[in-house]
C-alpha cells in the first residue's frame, strides 16, 4: 500500500465526521449536528461529589421495539447517476485535510466545511465514471459499492457488515455513508472499520460475529447511500447496509439511575428465606466496635431496562466472565450535541447493530457515558462482575470498557465526561484490588497502565485525539477517589480489638471459646546503647544502681580493674559517669542478680577468681557489703538472676555448669543458696544463655538462647516448676552480638542488650504478649463441624461468626455489649461444600464472603452481607487440595488471595481478582504437612503481612506462619498445648 493511500485510510478510521455532522440531518427537527472543535465547554475542574451526580433522566418505562433492516450492497447501483457526481472527490479531499490536521495536531483547531449539495438532475453514466476515477485517484482503490438512496425511519443508525469469509486488514477497504433530509444530501461520512474493536478471536462470540464497520447514528433522516471501494473493486460477499430504527417510547418517565452500587446484593441468586432462633450471652463486657473499613465510592448507574433494552435481543447463553486488570477509554464515534432525551435511543441502536447485524451476543461495551456524565450500563451480567465485553480485540478476558457517547476526534470532551469516568473505573479497578495508578498491569499477553485508551492496545485513533488527551487526567482522579485497599485485608477479630481472635471447641464441649491475640512479641532493629566500652572486659547491665528508677550498666577497666557506673535512660541507651568501683577487683564474672534477697532492691552478683559466689545486696545508690552466697560454685559459668524458675516465691540464679548444662541455683528468699537443679533437656547447642525478666507476658521470667549453629535468637518462657514452654522465635533482628542480657530498664517494656566490641546494643521488646486467656462464648457449637471467623458480616461495626451444622450456615451476630445474637440461619444447601472458608472482602464491597467448592462442581464465591448465602458464582474450576484458607493481600494487588494445601503439604497460591476470582496458581515455598489445622488470622504481629496460625499434630501446639518473599516462613510460637479441640477457626 503507498504511504499516500495508507494516510488516507488512517483519517478514515480517525476521523468518521469530517466537518459535516450538521450535513448529516440538516433539518431543525435532527438530533445531530456539528460540534467544531474549539475549547472544552465546561473546563471548571473535577466535580466536587465522589458519587455519580444524582441527575435524573428521561428513561424507558418498558422495552421497546428495534428494527434492524438489511439492504444488500451488490455493487454500483444506476441510482448513482441520480447522485452528483464530484462528491466523492469531496469527501476524498475533506480526508486528506483531517489526516493533514491530524498529522499537525496542536498547532490549530481544524473546522471543516459542513456545506450541502443541492438537488440535482437525473445524472448520467459519466458521472458515475467520474466518481469512481475520484476513488482511484484519491486511495488507490477502487469502487466496488455506490448503493441506491435508502429509506430510513426514526433517530437511525447504519452500519456495514459482510460475511466472514472475506477478510480485510485495516485500511484494505473505504466505506462512506451520506444522508438526505427535504432537499439536501449531506457531505460523505466515512464509516469506521476496526477490525481491533470486536470480541476475541478464538472466543465463542467471535465465532458467530460478522465482520464490519462501527455503527454511525446519522438521526432523524429520510434517505442514506453508501460507497464502498476495495483493492480490486470486488464487492466482499454477503455485503449489506444496516439500518436500525431504535424505535419510540411514548410514555416516558423521569428516574434516577436504577442501579445503586451501594446496595447491589449479589447474594440473592438462589436466596432463601432466613429464620432466626437461640439466645444471647455476654462475650466480655468491654466489646468494642471493629475498625470502619473504607471502600471506593460507589457510583450510580442507569440501567439497561432504563434505556428500553429488549433482552431477547441478546444471546443470553453466551454471557462469561473472567478477570479484571485494567479498563480502557472509547468513543461511539457520533455526533456529540445529541439532548439528553436521545440517549436512550442512542443506546437501543448500538444494542441492535451489534447484537443483529454484527452477530455478537450483547453489546460490545461494558459502560457507556453520555456527555452530561451519565453512566448507562452496557453489556448484560452485572456491572460489579467481570464481564467479557467485545471492546478491545484481544484483551477483553481481562478489561472492561466504557465508551464515551459521542465523536471526540472532533470535540473536547466535558468535565462532567471525564470525572464519570474517574469515579467509574476508580470504582471498577477497586473491586479487583487494582490501582488506578498502576503503570503495569498484566492484561492478557502485555502489560498496560490500569487506565488506557482503545488506541494503546491496537492500530486505532479510538477515542479521539481530544478525549485520548484527558486519559492522564482521568487516572490522577480516579487515583484520588480510589479508597485504601486495607479492608480487603483479612478481619477476625470479635473481641472488638485490633488483634485477631481464633475460635475454639474443645472435645465435647457445647460452647465455642475464643482465644484473643495480642500481637506477637517481637524485637526492634538493634540501636546502639553506648560505644564507650573500649578497654573494658567485663561489662553487665544491672537494675537501678544509682537510684533514679531506672536500670543502669556496670563495666570495669581491664587494666585499673575498677568498675565504672553508667547510668541508664530507661530507653535502652547508658552514660559513663565518674562513678568508680573498687569492690569487683578481684571477681572473674558480674552480673545481674534481680532482687534475690526480696528486700526491693536490684542486687549484684559475682563470681570470685577462686571460685566463691558472692551476693551484693542493693541500697539506695549503691551497694551493701558483700555477703557469701555459696562457695561451690567452682564449676559454674555465666552465673546470673533468673527471677523466679521453680515457682516458689523466691528468686534465683542461672548458669551453666562443666558439662554445658543449665542449671538453676535456687534462692532461700534471704542471702543465700538453696540448692542446684539441672534444667531439663539439652543445652550445648546453644552459646549464649540469658535470663532474669518476663518477656512473654506470663508474669514469669523467661529464658533466652541463641543457636550456635545459626546464631538465631530464641526465647523461652517458664511454665512450671523448672519446666520450660515451646520456643518463641526465632527473632532475626537481634544479631551482630558475642553476648546478650535480659535488661527491665525500671519500666513495663523489656528488651535485650547485647555486646559487640566498644559497643553495647539494644534491641527493645514491642511489649507484646501472644494471647490472653480463653473466654466461652455463648454460641452453640453441640452440632458444629466448622467454625468460620467471617469479620463483621452485617455491617454493625462488631464481628460475625458463621457456624455449620451438618447442611445448615448459621450466622451468630456480634454486639456492642459484648453478646452474640441469633442465630440466624443463612443457607441450608452447605452440607456437600469443600474448602468452605472466610473469603475476606473478596467481592470489593465493604462486606465478608466466602468462598468453598461445592462437591463435583468449580470453586465459588458466595458474597456476604445479607440475610442468606445463595448460590454464589463460579470463581475457579475445580481445586484439587485438603485445605483452603483465604488470606488477604498475599500479594502486591489489593484483592484477597487464597492458599491451598495438598494432601503432600505442599502449598499453592491462588492469586485473587475480587469478583473476577481465583486467578492461576503458583505454588509456594513451605510445607504444611505437619500441621493438623490451618486458620487465616489476618496480621498477626502487625508486620504488614498476613499470616496463617496452624496447630502442628502431635504438639497440638499453635505456630504462626507468616508471608515470606517465597512463600510461608518457619513455624514460630503462638501458644500450646490444643489438642484438646477438635476445631479451630
Amino acid at each position: 500500500m503507498s504511504p499516500r493511500r495508507e494516510q488516507l485510510v488512517a483519517a478514515c478510521q480517525q476521523l468518521l465526521v469530517v466537518g459535516v455532522v450538521a450535513a448529516v440531518a440538516v433539518p431543525a427537527t435532527a438530533i445531530v449536528q456539528l460540534d467544531v472543535v474549539g475549547p472544552a465547554d465546561e473546563r471548571t475542574g473535577a466535580a466536587p461529589a465522589l458519587g455519580v451526580p444524582g441527575e435524573r433522566a428521561l428513561v424507558a418505562p418498558a422495552p421497546v421495539d428495534v428494527r434492524v433492516t438489511e439492504h444488500a450492497l451488490t455493487g454500483r447501483s444506476t441510482a448513482a447517476a441520480r447522485t452528483p457526481a464530484g462528491r466523492a472527490e469531496r469527501i476524498l479531499h475533506e480526508v486528506a485535510e483531517a489526516q493533514h490536521a491530524h498529522e499537525h495536531e496542536g498547532e490549530g483547531d481544524l473546522v471543516l466545511s459542513s456545506a450541502t449539495t443541492e438537488p440535482t438532475g437525473p445524472g448520467s453514466e459519466e458521472a458515475v465514471e467520474d466518481v469512481v476515477d475520484d476513488v482511484a485517484e484519491e486511495t488507490e482503490q477502487e469502487l466496488a459499492v455506490l448503493s441506491e438512496p435508502t429509506e430510513v425511519a426514526g433517530p437511525a443508525t447504519v452500519g456495514v457488515t459482510w460475511d466472514p469469509e472475506t477478510t480485510f486488514d485495516k485500511g484494505q477497504i473505504s466505506i462512506a455513508v451520506r444522508s438526505r433530509s427535504g432537499e439536501a444530501w449531506s457531505d460523505w461520512t466515512a464509516l469506521y472499520y476496526d477490525p481491533a474493536h470486536g470480541p476475541d478471536p478464538e472466543s465463542p462470540e467471535a465465532a458467530q460475529a460478522r465482520p464490519g464497520t462501527g455503527e454511525l447514528i446519522v438521526g432523524d433522516v429520510e434517505e442514506v447511500q453508501v460507497a464502498a471501494a476495495t483493492e480490486d473493486g470486488a464487492v466482499p460477499e454477503g455485503m449489506s447496509l444496516a439500518v436500525v430504527d431504535p424505535g419510540t417510547t411514548e410514555d416516558e418517565v423521569v428516574e434516577a439511575p436504577e442501579i445503586d452500587t451501594a446496595e447491589l446484593d449479589s447474594a440473592k441468586t438462589g436466596a432463601e428465606e432466613s429464620s432466626t432462633e437461640g439466645a444471647d450471652l455476654e462475650l466480655s463486657a468491654s466489646s468494642a466496635r471493629l475498625p470502619e473499613t473504607s471502600v471506593t465510592p460507589k457510583p450510580k448507574i442507569f440501567s439497561r431496562a432504563q434505556w428500553g433494552a429488549n433482552e431477547s435481543m441478546r444471546d443470553a447463553s453466551s454471557l462469561s466472565y473472567f478477570e479484571v486488570h485494567a479498563g480502557f477509554v472509547h468513543h461511539t464515534v457520533n455526533a456529540n450535541n445529541y439532548s439528553r432525551r436521545d440517549v436512550p435511543a442512542l443506546m437501543r441502536g448500538i444494542y441492535a447493530y451489534h447484537t443483529q447485524s454484527r452477530g455478537w451476543s450483547d453489546i460490545g461495551y461494558n459502560f457507556i457515558v453520555d456527555r452530561f456524565g451519565r453512566i448507562w450500563e452496557g453489556r448484560a451480567g452485572g456491572v460489579d462482575r467481570p464481564v467479557v465485553g467485545a471492546h478491545t480485540l484481544g484483551y477483553n478476558e481481562y478489561s472492561f470498557a466504557m465508551s464515551a457517547l459521542g465523536n471526540f476526534e472532533e470535540v473536547q470532551p466535558r468535565e462532567k465526561m471525564i470525572d464519570a469516568y474517574a469515579r467509574l473505573f476508580a470504582w471498577k479497578l477497586s473491586l479487583h484490588g487494582v490501582s488506578a495508578s498502576s503503570t503495569s498491569q498484566y492484561v492478557g499477553s502485555r502489560t498496560f497502565p490500569a487506565i488506557n485508551g482503545h488506541r494503546d492496545a491496537g492500530s486505532t485513533a479510538c477515542p479521539g485525539r481530544f478525549l485520548y488527551a484527558r486519559i492522564p487526567d482521568i487516572r490522577t482522579r480516579a487515583a484520588a477517589y480510589q479508597a485504601s485497599f486495607t479492608g480487603r485485608d483479612r478481619s477476625a477479630s470479635v473481641s472488638g480489638t485490633t488483634w485477631p481472635d481464633i475460635l475454639l471447641r474443645r472435645k465435647g464441649a457445647t460452647r465455642m471459646q475464643v482465644l484473643p491475640t495480642e500481637g506477637q512479641l517481637r524485637f526492634a532493629k538493634g540501636r546502639t546503647a553506648t560505644d564507650a566500652l573500649e578497654g573494658y572486659d567485663i561489662v553487665t547491665p544491672v537494675g537501678d544502681f544509682d537510684g533514679d528508677g531506672l536500670g543502669d550498666m556496670l563495666a570495669r577497666d581491664a587494666d585499673t580493674r575498677l568498675t565504672r557506673v553508667f547510668t541508664g535512660d530507661g530507653e535502652g541507651g547508658y552514660r559513663p559517669t565518674d562513678r568508680t568501683l573498687k569492690t569487683f577487683k578481684p571477681m572473674s564474672e558480674i552480673a545481674d542478680a534481680g532482687d534475690i534477697d526480696g528486700d526491693g532492691r536490684a542486687d549484684v552478683v559475682a563470681r570470685h577468681r577462686d571460685g566463691r559466689l558472692f551476693l551484693h545486696r542493693g541500697r539506695n545508690g549503691g551497694l551493701r557489703k558483700r555477703v557469701l552466697f555459696t562457695d561451690q560454685a567452682t564449676q559454674y559459668r555465666g552465673v546470673q538472676g533468673a527471677g523466679d524458675i521453680d515457682g516458689d516465691g523466691d528468686e534465683d540464679l542461672l548458669a551453666r555448669d562443666g558439662d554445658g548444662a543449665a542449671v538453676a541455683l535456687l534462692g532461700n528468699g534471704s542471702r543465700g543458696l538453696s540448692t542446684v537443679r539441672r534444667l531439663p533437656g539439652s543445652w550445648s547447642q546453644f552459646d549464649i544463655l540469658a535470663a532474669g525478666h518476663d518477656l512473654t507476658g506470663d508474669g514469669r521470667s523467661d529464658v533466652v538462647v541463641r543457636l550456635g549453629s545459626t546464631k538465631k535468637v530464641f526465647v523461652y518462657p517458664v511454665v512450671g516448676d523448672m519446666q520450660l514452654g515451646s520456643p518463641q522465635g526465632p527473632f532475626r533482628t537481634v544479631r551482630g552480638i558475642s553476648r546478650l542480657w535480659v535488661v527491665g530498664d525500671g519500666g513495663p517494656t523489656q528488651r535485650l542488650v547485647g555486646r559487640e566490641g566498644s559497643r553495647a546494643i539494644s534491641f527493645a521488646s514491642n511489649g507484646r504478649h501472644n494471647v490472653s486467656d480463653v473466654v466461652t462464648t455463648n454460641v452453640d457449637v453441640s452440632k458444629a463441624n466448622a467454625l468460620l471467623n467471617v469479620g463483621d458480616w452485617d455491617g454493625d461495626g462488631y464481628g460475625d461468626v458463621i457456624v455449620r451444622e451438618r447442611r445448615f450456615l448459621k450466622l451468630w451476630r456480634g454486639s456492642a455489649d459484648g453478646q452474640f445474637a441469633g442465630p440466624t440461619t443463612l443457607s441450608k444447601n452447605f452440607a456437600k461444600v469443600r474448602l468452605l472458608a472466610p473469603a475476606g472482602d473478596m467481592t470489593g464491597d465493604g462486606r465478608p464472603d466466602l468462598i468453598g467448592q461445592p462437591k463435583g462442581s468449580a470453586m465459588r464465591i458466595y458474597p456476604g452481607g445479607g440475610s442468606s448465602v445463595g448460590g454464589g458464582y463460579v470463581a475457579h474450576s475445580a481445586i484439587a487440595g485438603n485445605r483452603q484458607v483465604v488470606v488477604g493481600r498475599w500479594n502486591a494487588d489489593g484483592a484477597p488471595d487464597s492458599l491451598v494445601s495438598q494432601t503432600d503439604g505442599k502449598v499453592r497460591l491462588y492469586p485473587g481478582n475480587g469478583p473476577g476470582g481465583l486467578k492461576s496458581p503458583r505454588s509456594v515455598r513451605g510445607n504444611v504437612k505437619g500441621m493438623s489445622r490451618l486458620v487465616a488470622v489476618g496480621d498477626l504481629d502487625n508486620d504488614g503481612r498476613p499470616d496463617v496460625v496452624g496447630r502442628q499434630k502431635g504438639s497440638g501446639m499453635l505456630v504462626q506462619l507468616t508471608r515470606t518473599k517465597k512463600g510461608l516462613g518457619l513455624p514460630q510460637y503462638v501458644d500450646g498445648t490444643y489438642t484438646d479441640y477438635d476445631l479451630i477457626g
